[in-house]
């Protein structure tokens, strides 16, 4: 065991990660992360993964960033994963130098623990209490250093079509706009329930736990929050589905919520000409 770099296993994750998480964790998100990462400039020097989750995508972004310092910040301690990670598929002893991680408090504020001249943040939004939304928003944009950006990515939204993020056990689009909430609590239960094991009928019962707590952030709700806080955009994706929602529920909700699925929102506290999009 070594605390040196596998350069042949770091590829090796790279090219054939062992299942999609990791696929997802170590490659696809961080590969996204660093085109705007990169976009933000050469003087970011500290960057925030905030709600780093088990902390393999900070992983993967300090790998790929070594004079970069990277600090992921949870509510929680799943980021203890990311050193078993990094020993058992990387064959270090330690986390490498410029990655730490922080656990903070809900509402705590950043600058308590760091001065991050970069934000990131996938997936986490919408799991965020609806009133804390705003003062997050007002506290990333207070604790970035001045020429300081933020990176946010958000799928699948409420409102799309898997945006209950149970579409392991209902495969239906809008299934919990069409369903009341008791009907779609009977179907996830009942989802392969006889081939289930007890531990992934825990997750199961998780899972529908986080549906309930989905704060239901719209791409204008976000902006909103966004731009009254002072932010300028640097670059702006929202990337719709194709297929058409059902009649039932585009005569009760816009369409254009109902079919957006994906946010990806580059923002800083300035736009100074070096800030640029990589994504036109």
């Amino acid at each position: 065991m070594t605390n040196r770099i596998s350069l042949d296993l770091v590829e090796q994750l790279r090219t054939s990660p062992p299942d999609q998480y990791i696929g997802n964790q170590f490659n696809k998100c961080p590969q996204k992360i660093q085109e705007y990462l990169q976009a933000a400039g050469s003087d970011i020097q500290t960057v925030v993964d905030f709600g780093c989750g088990h902390g393999i995508k900070a992983l993967s972004i300090a790998l790929s960033n070594p004079e970069r310092q990277v600090v992921g910040v949870d509510i929680t301690r799943a980021f203890e994963r990311a050193s078993k990670f990094a020993r058992e598929s990387l064959g270090l002893e330690t986390l490498p130098e410029n990655l730490s991680f922080k656990q903070i408090r809900a509402g705590q504020s950043l600058r308590e623990v760091v001065v991050p001249d970069f934000i990131y943040s996938w997936s986490v939004f919408e799991h965020i209490e609806r009133d804390l939304l705003q003062p997050i928003i007002n506290d990333m944009y207070e604790s970035l250093t001045p020429k300081g950006a933020i990176f946010y990515q958000i799928a699948p939204l409420f409102f799309s079509p898997y945006g209950s993020h149970l579409r392991d056990y209902v495969d239906e689009p809008w299934a919990h706009l069409i369903y009341s909430h008791a009907m779609l609590r009977e179907k996830v239960e009942r989802a392969d329930d006889e081939a289930l094991t007890p531990e992934e009928k825990k997750k199961r019962k998780w899972m529908f736990g986080q549906f309930e707590a989905l704060n239901k952030l719209t791409s204008d709700d976000l902006e909103r929050m966004l731009r009254g806080r002072g932010f300028s955009f640097i670059d702006k994706q929202v990337m719709e589905v194709s297929i058409r929602p059902p009649k039932e529920i585009e005569n009760v909700y816009q369409r254009r919520v109902l079919v957006t699925n994906e946010l990806l929102y580059f923002a800083g506290k300035e736009r100074p000409s070096f800030l640029r999009s990589v994504l036109r």
